[in-house]
């Protein structure tokens, strides 16, 4: 029987060097990583994002658009609620926005947020 490798897949490839969801800004609750799962702690930790707005996550996406575009117009692909993310995005650099697809994303209406459209029935 041949042994097998514990070489992790994708090893040596971009795909290895990704972070860990740990890395850097918190993403997800650090007890969603406790074993075994605690249900109670993990629904009373706050999301580190919760401090988060509309305004914020439009800036870090027009942001990024400027650092890696070069000054070119992008295609812009949305899905669920970045689907408002981008819609902000593009009003506010329409120059650099090629084109804006939204993929079951969610697509404000002027003058209406995301949230809105969750309390509507």
């Amino acid at each position: 029987m041949l042994e097998q490798s514990r070489r992790t897949p994708g090893a040596g490839t971009p795909h290895a060097r990704r972070r860990s969801p740990r890395a850097g800004p918190a993403r997800t609750p650090e007890s969603a990583y406790a074993r075994p799962f605690d249900e109670a702690a993990y629904a009373a930790e706050p999301s580190a994002l919760a401090e988060t707005t509309l305004d914020d996550a439009a800036a870090l996406l027009i942001d990024q658009i400027r650092a890696f575009s070069g000054g070119e117009r992008v295609v812009l692909v949305a899905h669920s609620f970045g689907g408002a993310v981008a819609g902000r995005a593009t009003q506010e650099i329409p120059e650099l926005i090629a084109h804006l697809a939204y993929v079951a994303a969610v697509m404000p209406a002027g003058g209406r947020s995301g949230a809105e459209y969750l309390a509507s029935p």
